[in-house]
């Protein structure tokens, strides 16, 4: 009952964050994102789910995106934030 309750504080804190955020797997496919990220990348809600980053993002974003995601790779303790400032084409 405590994890679902600490599971629910969690999902409730991203859903209402302002900031988009985008939660990706090993393979970089998007496993989830915010409703203000969902509206950031212009998709409806869900269209983005098992589809990988590079499929949304500006070559030059996907470019700036690699050396962050390897390094989250390599360090999978070591929290990494990364803000981009370019756009997403749907």
């Amino acid at each position: 009952e405590v994890l679902a309750a600490r599971e629910h504080r969690y999902r409730t804190l991203l859903e209402h964050a302002s900031d988009g955020i985008l939660v990706l797997d090993a393979g970089a496919r998007i496993r989830f994102a915010s409703p203000a990220a969902e509206r950031w990348i212009g998709l409806p809600t869900g269209a983005y789910v098992g589809q990988p980053i590079r499929a949304f993002a500006e070559a030059a974003v996907a470019a700036e995106i690699v050396p962050h995601w390897q390094r989250a790779l390599a360090h999978p303790r070591e929290q990494i934030r990364v803000e981009l400032n370019r756009s997403f084409q749907p």
